[in-house]
């Protein structure tokens, strides 16, 4: 249910620009969350009272994103954290163009040394398998050439939550279990996710991070930016050595984000802006949004929806499994695989009766186990952020450094190796193969849609499937006009990533269209539970409305 709210503190005043033009003189916030009067959306309620706070204490959408950035890492780290990496698009109201902020993790110096392939848990599991995080840099970035605020303002809610704690929810409950046997395991985990009876943590059961508070009151102190070469970064390098791992102080001293230019498209009368490289989200949904474009005046094209989508999601995929890697260390032509000449060659190849036959196909079994996490802001001015932030798998590496509560990302298990797949099931070519300083390709798609009546800020955690369900709902609102956005969020998720040749279907999928699939020669599985957690504010120009869209999957569903 959409609930109606706004707050007298809140001041709205008109901006304009190349890409907005608009006016929030007299804006309503609307939540299908809860009762809280702002343009933020985000899984964690800890992250957007928060984030709201900053808000309503006049802070701009950049402030907010530090503040929700940082409160995510407290209130879920299973999905992101400053240990961890991700992507910022955003926007100020000001200016006529987007940035792209690239805070993915790059492979530390010593890596050609470990032979990754001996032990594919090496990935997966431990200090072998952090990349050196970007997040802190990001933040740094962020703080000091968008923000209002002063850094104390921003980091005290997170350091008071870490602090004194929260009840653990079921959400958060489920990804201890999914971890159970490495966390009983392993002695550097297992202290944080027990009681004193040396059972597992619980939902409702209190979850404290002194460690951490005191790690966040140290930015608090010395800024973002000491994460990197200071007294903390002493006692993260000396952890992971100690524990087997090959990050050196090198590798944190020379770590930098990068500041791209977005994936910016065009879709009937809507432009969309998302991630580029190192992410293959912007191409892949450009992709996959201009094929179905080319078939939306078809009189097939509604009831042949299902079928089009999946064929244009295996064409879109089959590039990234092939051409896509970190821009830094590959000459990637990004705007021939986005041209209409080469997307051209795509749209030949469906036939609206019968499936696609790929060369090369072998069916193996996948498993989605993101925990990453989205969230997405419009502030009262028109200042937008779309942030996806992620430590990969549920609670990254399982590893946290002695003495700083930080929990540290796997993403190195993101790169390539021939002939094998990840834990997503994903492949990739010598684009994405590991070497030093290298980031490794990533599927984070955050995304901004402006059309003549709405904006919409979404985006996704989920690995391999954030892209398809981005995707699938701008899709629908894009050419299905007449669907409420809270009615799209609904619809059931469907998947295929081109390698393995499946489609893989929410457990709500409807078992009619199901068979339908079936008998066009689709290969399907559906799964025992639903997916993803869109976050998505739409600001609607008609009335100065901003509607926050919370994915009810959140708290019914699996969560990746």
């Amino acid at each position: 249910m959409t609930v109606k709210t706004s707050h007298p503190l809140i001041k709205f005043s008109a901006f304009k620009s190349k890409l907005f033009k608009l006016v929030f003189s007299s804006a309503l916030f609307f939540s299908s969350s809860f009762n809280y009067a702002c343009g933020i959306a985000t899984s964690s309620l800890h992250a957007e009272r928060i984030g709201c706070d900053v808000l309503l204490k006049g802070g701009n959408a950049f402030d907010a994103a530090i503040a929700v950035s940082l409160a995510l890492g407290v209130s879920e780290p299973y999905g992101s954290g400053i240990g961890g990496g991700g992507f910022f698009l955003l926007k100020k109201h000001t200016d006529a163009d987007f940035t792209f902020i690239d805070a993915r993790e790059t492979a530390p110096k010593n890596t050609n040394k470990i032979d990754y392939r001996k032990n594919q848990d090496y990935l997966k599991y431990g200090p072998l398998a952090i990349g050196t995080p970007g997040i802190p840099s990001a933040l740094d970035h962020i703080f000091k050439n968008y923000s209002t605020f002063k850094i104390n303002s921003l980091i005290y809610p997170s350091i008071e939550l870490a602090n004194h704690g929260f009840e653990i929810d079921n959400r958060f409950a489920k990804a201890i279990q999914r971890k159970k046997k490495y966390i009983l395991s392993n002695k550097n985990i297992k202290k944080l996710f027990v009681d004193k009876n040396g059972d597992l943590l619980k939902k409702g059961d209190l979850f404290v991070q002194k460690d951490l508070s005191r790690s966040l009151r140290f930015f608090a102190d010395h800024g973002f930016e000491s994460f990197y070469d200071s007294a903390l970064t002493n006692k993260l390098v000396k952890s992971i050595k100690v524990n087997g791992g090959i990050i050196n102080h090198q590798d944190f001293k020379n770590y930098q984000i990068r500041l791209r230019k977005p994936i910016e498209f065009n879709i009937n009368k809507s432009t969309i802006n998302s991630a580029n490289l190192p992410s293959s989200g912007g191409l892949i949904l450009k992709q996959i949004l201009k094929i179905l474009e080319s078939f939306s005046n078809s009189p097939k094209f509604k009831t042949e929806f299902n079928h089009l989508f999946i064929e244009s999601m295996k064409l879109a995929y089959q590039d990234r499994a092939f051409f896509l890697g970190d821009p830094d260390f590959n000459d990637i032509d990004i705007d021939y695989l986005g041209s209409q000449e080469h997307i051209s060659k795509k749209i030949k190849k469906i036939n609206f009766d019968k499936v696609i036959d790929p060369e090369v196909y072998e069916n193996q079994k996948t498993k989605n186990d993101s925990d990453t996490t989205h969230f997405s802001i419009i502030d009262a001015r028109g200042n937008i952020v779309s942030a996806t932030l992620s430590i990969n798998t549920s609670f990254g590496a399982l590893f946290v450094p002695e003495g700083t509560g930080i929990f540290m990302n796997n993403h190195l298990d993101d790169f390539s190796f021939e002939n094998e797949s990840n834990t997503y099931g994903l492949i990739g070519s010598h684009f994405n193969y590991l070497k030093p300083f290298k980031r490794p390709l990533s599927s984070m798609t955050p995304t901004v849609l402006e059309d003549d009546n709405s904006i919409i800020v979404i985006g996704t955690p989920g690995g391999s499937r954030i892209i398809s369900m981005v995707a699938q709902y701008l899709s629908h609102y894009l050419f299905f006009p007449n669907l409420s956005l809270e009615k799209i969020i609904n619809i059931s998720h469907i998947h295929h990533q081109y390698y393995p040749n499946k489609v893989f279907l929410e457990k709500s999928f409807n078992e009619k269209s199901a068979q339908i699939l079936l008998k066009k020669g689709h290969i399907t599985k559906k799964l025992n539970y639903n997916w993803g957690s869109l976050q998505i504010v739409h600001y609607r120009k008609s009335d100065g409305k901003i509607f926050v869209i919370n994915d009810p999957r959140t708290q019914k569903g699996r969560i990746f």
